[in-house]
């Protein structure tokens, strides 16, 4: 019978032989950092690691002030994922070198994919984070006629105004789309597109992001104050409007369908309650994430809420539509915090709805007068304005309507020939495009009616 060893013994053996062992695996390369310690996602992800462009679009997101723990611990689950769904991770063991970690052509093409994929969202999501932050600009009232004056033989096509910042963006029909300050008209930069004589630009409440039409297709965003190209993408057309609050925006798709873009999830779906027909959406407060979707017959007040990982809409109200008249190309007006919508009608009536009353009611002007006429667009809270170019004249003529009683007034401001009114988003005022030169302001100055300064 051996003699027993002392408990102390046993353990300073068991201690001798581990350190030995992990000597061993250490010269076998099998250190604390070395592949024999990773699970198979890491192998597969130190073999085959996201492209230049994902590695980018990550430091440009989480680097960011205020960046969540959350979204590093998304990003990286996604991470695992990408080589979860595309590598076989069974024939990658523990002895597996990660120079050694197979793939396939198939597979490698997989990650490809991914990896685009997950570019893409980060990339909606530093939309989503940009949409967040201060005016890129602090707004300025304008005050005065704020003019863009061409530089070349392309002719000026729409100008959008930033609700909350002094920047606009002012396109033409060779493409280009001018950034400048609202209040001054000086040029900071410009961006390249596809001109769309139907549909302007659109600029984020707080002017940081654009949404352009895209060359040759689609629709691109921009970040205005770097110039940077944060995202494309082939399923719109046009933006119609952002959802606040909800980390979305609706777009039109290349289909003639309204589609959801979920700048959290990365996903682009088609909206449940617009359809093909749908005229405008519109969001008024800017705050609230309501929108106004017009269709041929029926107005559906839609809420938006951001639930988990997706965004809900469902209809709050809705009303008959059927006093507007669906061939107008301009969009109706909202006023009055979103409670009264002014269109054009039938005849050359100027339709009126009032959402804010239970039933709905509607009434109209008669502007037959004025005929052809186009607006209308909002000027304030109680007046419209639309440009009329009666028979034998020059020139065009401006007209206030009161959307209350339906007062006409005549503003002494000189209109070319060949000019066009606009709106200017959710900013008050009009703007007046001319072939080589955009004029804008958010008050009539020169108007000697008493009520446009009520």
């Amino acid at each position: 019978m051996s003699p027993r060893l002392p408990s102390h013994a046993v353990a300073r053996r068991a201690i001798h032989f581990i350190a030995a062992l992990a000597g061993v695996l250490s010269l076998a390369g099998c250190g604390q950092d070395a592949a024999f310690w990773m699970t198979p996602e890491e192998k597969a992800t130190r073999a085959f690691p996201p492209s230049e462009a994902f590695k980018r679009a990550q430091a440009a997101l989480t680097g960011a002030a205020g960046a969540q723990e959350a979204l590093r611990t998304e990003i990286d689950e996604r991470l695992l994922t990408r080589v979860r769904d595309c590598l076989d991770l069974s024939a990658i063991g523990r002895f597996v070198e990660i120079a050694e970690v197979p793939a396939s052509d198939s597979e490698r093409n997989c990650l490809t994919r991914r990896d685009a994929e997950l570019t893409m969202w980060l990339r909606m999501r530093s939309i989503a984070r940009i949409l967040t932050e201060a005016p890129v600009r602090a707004a300025r009232p304008l005050t005065i006629v704020a003019t863009v004056k061409s530089d070349g033989p392309a002719e000026f096509l729409h100008v959008t105004v930033a609700a909350r910042a002094d920047v606009a963006v002012v396109a033409d029909s060779a493409g280009a789309y001018r950034v400048v300050e609202a209040a001054s008209g000086k040029v900071l930069r410009t961006f390249t597109g596809r001109a769309d004589p139907a549909h302007r630009p659109a600029l984020s409440p707080n002017g940081r992001v654009a949404a352009v039409p895209d060359v040759p297709s689609g629709l691109a965003f921009f970040d205005v104050e770097t110039g940077e190209r944060l995202w494309t993408t082939p399923k719109a057309t046009h933006l119609l409007a952002w959802l606040p609050g909800s980390e979305a925006a609706l777009v039109a798709g290349d289909t003639r369908d309204t589609r959801v873009v979920d700048l959290h999830t990365g996903r682009v779906e088609k909206h449940p309650t617009a359809g093909p027909d749908l005229l405008a959406v519109l969001t008024d407060p800017p705050t609230a994430p309501l929108a106004l979707l017009l269709g041929p017959r029926e107005l559906s007040i839609v809420q938006h809420e951001r639930v988990a990982n997706a965004v809900a809409s469902w209809p709050k109200r809705t009303a008959s539509s059927d006093g507007f008249d669906a061939t107008r190309p301009d969009a109706p007006a909202i006023l009055f915090d979103g409670r009264r919508l002014v269109g054009a009608g039938q005849l050359g009536k100027l339709f009126h709805l009032d959402l804010g009353a239970d039933p709905v009611r509607s009434a109209d002007w008669n502007l037959a007068a004025y005929a052809p006429w186009t607006g209308p667009v909002k000027l304030n809270e109680k007046l419209v304005v639309v440009l009329s170019r009666r028979a034998g004249a020059s020139s065009g003529d401006l007209f206030a309507v009161h959307v209350e009683d339906g007062t006409i007034a005549a503003i002494t401001e000189p209109v070319a020939g060949a000019a066009r009114l606009a709106a200017l988003g959710d900013r008050t005022g009009f703007a007046l495009i001319e072939p080589h030169a955009v004029r804008y302001t958010d008050r009539v100055t020169s108007a000697p009616v008493k009520f446009l300064s009520e």
